[in-house]
């Protein structure tokens, strides 16, 4: 745009090209031209990026061949065109641009300046402080290359910071989610809000100062010194700012992933933003219009911050230029010469606006020279030194202009406006417009007494400190002790899984052994915790509580949710206290067996105490946060988990996991040691039916059998283990029992018998031994 308007004013003033319809079209060329370049180039010279890592890779392509850099090339490029073919008919005495549109701003009048002026302000301040920031996040983030963002976020940057400044709300729109608002009064900024509330203060600031400008200028143009003009630059800004919100004020990102789809945002002002700039515009004319000029006259130590504002006048030969090349030129030349007075009406009959246009006598030639200046007295009062002796000179208007020095042809004389533009090397043609050089006179009326002054100051830093902790009650109400930041707070602490800080913003009324899932430990396996959560709504009750809408993401899956919120006192006497009451506790059922040794929940130990029903053998259950929760059986030497493994439960899914254990092989081995113990000691009995074994040896006659000894052949194997009975079974077994029997004739003879061996029993777990107990059938 720069460079367009610069190219654009030399070509115009060397050409002399008229602005109407010829600078247009030309300017609309210009525009048309750049734009195809643009769009040729960004064809033919795509940037592609890729980065590889850890076997994962990402690519990415960046076309500028699109519509958008089409006609944002063309609406850009036109626009400094057409900027510079209007400076170099309306400020054709400048060697450049810069310096024409200088003069330009400072020659112009009423609310084109006023609008002119609050442009050159805050786009200074605010880009400052946009690059300031920048600078901030590549510091803290220690990032050099973030610097780099300051091509790729103009002028979104100074018009997002103009806008959060300004009270106003900058809107971030994520395709498929409903839009949220970043302001200093918005939820959820935490730390940064401090830095909100330094641009609103920046801006407050700016904004007096653009008004104490205009006050200055109306003290030295008073025909625009009245509240009928007051509602052009409120107006103005209005629609510049409808039209900034579609041309340069959004800021679009769009991204495509292969495994998650495509994802969009758009960042920028609130659609209603126009209102509140044309109240800050109606504001500045408000100052102007009642205070300012005091103020000003207050303080002529600042004057020299001040004097910028005022009028300057617009050379003879400039206007005379500027009537020539107007399309009505005829007309102009039948009018004689006016500037505009501190009168009304002649300011409306001949106003020197925007344009810098002012008629041309009839006359066949004019002489110009450069303008006088008369004596004015400067503000008197018991603080001005010198005050009865100070004057100051002002520029007289043209008609006050006499002396020839120059022949210039009239309107009707010029053959083309190329033969008009004034000789840039003379001293008459480059002579620098008249500034005043001191404060203007104050308002009629006597001067402010020390007394008042000190009065008004007083007054002044009343208001202002009562401003001040208005508007810092507004914002701490609105913010720190809202709802809103009680809820996001909320939010925030379950998010981060800060369970303990949850906690304390929402009691969950449990006993401290059931608490042990809502402590922090809970939160740090691996996705454990909810993400992307937000508060998307809060709604009255007729209780006067509030419902709190939430919503978040639990393994990938959206969830909504809600809980409730109801005030409890005041803080600081002032604001409202706010406390969750029903906080957003979950459960999660575990079915366990009574064998179990105990469970593991995200890594925590958890026992019967734990939950607020149930117990081992039975169903668990246990309060809980939303979340992902990973549930284990605690392994021993005898007992391990079955099954596939650790169970895994969502809060949003399936909350109930179902354990079960089975002996490990050192518990089998346990038990048949211990068995094998049991049989070698009753194979160590001499009777026929030792008592309490698994193997006997029947007998009809006791006297006809002696000696009896008994050896276990086969041992019986431990086949099958009830952890949750605490029984276990064999296979068969055998025993053989060798002993004398006695004959019919009363001899003794060997004899064996052998008798099969099934156990059933049972076994108990203490610590590292296993003690067991047969049973036989």
């Amino acid at each position: 745009m720069v460079g367009a308007a610069f190219g654009a004013y030399w070509f115009a003033r060397k050409s002399g090209i008229r602005f109407a319809w010829t600078g247009a079209i030309s300017a609309a060329a210009v525009g048309l031209v750049t734009s195809i370049l643009y769009l040729v180039l960004g064809a033919v010279f795509p940037l592609s990026l890729s980065v590889a890592s850890g076997g994962y890779g990402a690519s990415a392509s960046l076309v500028g061949a699109t519509f958008r850099t089409f006609l944002m090339t063309f609406l850009i490029a036109g626009l400094g065109a057409l900027a510079g073919y209007a400076l170099a008919q309306f400020a054709p005495d400048s060697s450049n641009v810069f310096i024409a549109a200088w003069r330009w701003m400072h020659r112009t009048r009423g609310f084109v300046r006023t609008i002119a002026e609050s442009v050159m302000v805050y786009a200074v301040v605010f880009t400052v402080i946009g690059v300031i920031a920048l600078i901030a996040m590549a510091i803290s983030g220690k990032d050099p290359s973030a610097l780099a963002l300051v091509f790729f976020l103009f002028p979104f940057l100074p018009i997002a910071t103009f806008v959060i400044g300004a009270l106003g709300s900058l809107d971030v729109t994520i395709a498929g989610q409903q839009s949220t608002g970043i302001s200093v009064f918005a939820s959820g900024m935490g730390n940064a809000r401090w830095v909100f509330v330094a641009l609103v203060v920046v801006f407050i600031v700016a904004t007096l100062y653009v008004a104490l400008r205009a006050a200055a200028r109306n003290m030295y143009d008073r025909s625009y010194a009245d509240w009928k003009h007051s509602w052009k630059s409120p107006v103005a800004a209005l629609v510049a700012w409808l039209v900034i919100d579609f041309a340069v004020a959004s800021m679009n990102v769009t991204a495509s992933v292969s495994t998650q789809g495509s994802f969009s945002a758009a960042f920028g002002p609130a659609m209603w933003f126009f209102l509140v700039a044309a109240i800050w515009a109606f504001l500045v004319e408000v100052v102007a219009l009642t205070f300012g000029p005091t103020l000003v006259t207050s303080m002529p130590g600042l004057w020299k911050v001040f004097v910028g504002g005022t009028v300057q006048q617009t050379p003879q030969n400039v206007v005379d230029y500027v009537a020539a090349c107007s399309p009505k030129k005829t007309n102009a030349a039948q009018q004689p010469i006016q500037q505009p007075s501190e009168s009304g009406t002649a300011s409306e009959q001949a106003p020197v606006d925007s344009v810098g246009t002012t008629p041309v006598a009839a006359a066949t030639t004019q002489t110009w020279q450069p303008p006088t200046a008369v004596p004015m007295s400067a503000p008197t009062g018991p603080d001005t030194p010198n005050a009865a002796n100070a004057t100051q000179p002002i520029p007289v208007t043209p008609a006050q202009q006499t002396t020839p020095t120059q022949q210039i042809p009239t309107a009707a004389a010029m053959p083309a406006p190329t033969d008009q533009v004034p000789p840039t090397t003379s001293a008459t043609a480059q002579m620098p417009p008249v500034i005043p050089p001191a404060a203007p006179a104050a308002p009629k009326g006597k001067p402010l007494t020390a007394k008042q002054k000190t009065g008004i100051i007083i007054g002044a830093v009343v208001v202002g400190v009562i401003a001040v902790l208005g508007i810092a009650y507004a914002v701490l109400n609105a913010t720190v002790f809202s709802p809103q930041s009680v809820a996001d707070r909320y939010v925030a602490a379950l998010s981060s899984g800060d369970y303990e800080e949850a906690n304390n913003i929402a009691d969950p009324q449990l006993d401290q052994d059931q608490r042990l899932l809502l402590t922090n430990k809970a939160a740090q396996t691996e996705n454990a915790t909810i993400t992307n959560a937000r508060v998307t709504g809060i709604t009255d009750s007729a209780d006067g509580s509030k419902l709190v809408n939430v919503t978040y993401t639990i393994g990938g899956e959206p969830v909504n949710d809600t809980f409730t919120m109801a005030p409890s006192g005041s803080q600081f006497l002032i604001f409202r206290s706010w406390t969750v009451t029903t906080p957003l506790l979950k459960e999660i059922t575990v079915s366990t067996d009574a064998a179990t040794p105990g469970l593991t929940i995200n890594g925590i130990e958890v026992g019967e105490e734990n939950a607020v029903s149930g117990s081992f053998g039975s169903d668990l259950v246990f309060k809980v946060y939303p979340g992902t929760y990973r549930i284990a059986v605690t392994e021993t030497e005898f007992i391990t988990e079955s099954g596939d493994g650790p169970a895994t439960v969502s809060t949003n899914g399936s909350t109930y996991a179902y354990t079960s254990v089975e002996a490990t092989d050192a518990l089998v081995q346990a038990v048949q040691d211990g068995l094998d113990a049991q049989l070698q000691t009753c194979a160590a009995s001499t009777e026929f039916e030792p008592e309490g074994c698994p193997f006997s040896m029947y007998t009809f006659s006791e006297d006809r059998y002696r000696n009896v000894t008994w050896s276990i052949t086969e041992s019986p194997e431990v086949d099958y283990i009830d952890l949750g009975s605490g029984e276990f079974m064999t296979s068969g077994g055998e025993a053989t029992a060798t002993y004398e029997y006695r004959q019919y004739d009363d001899s003794w003879e060997p004899d064996d018998y052998t008798d099969y061996i099934y156990v059933y029993g049972s076994f108990t777990i203490d610590g590292d031994q296993v003690n067991v107990t047969m049973d036989t059938y």
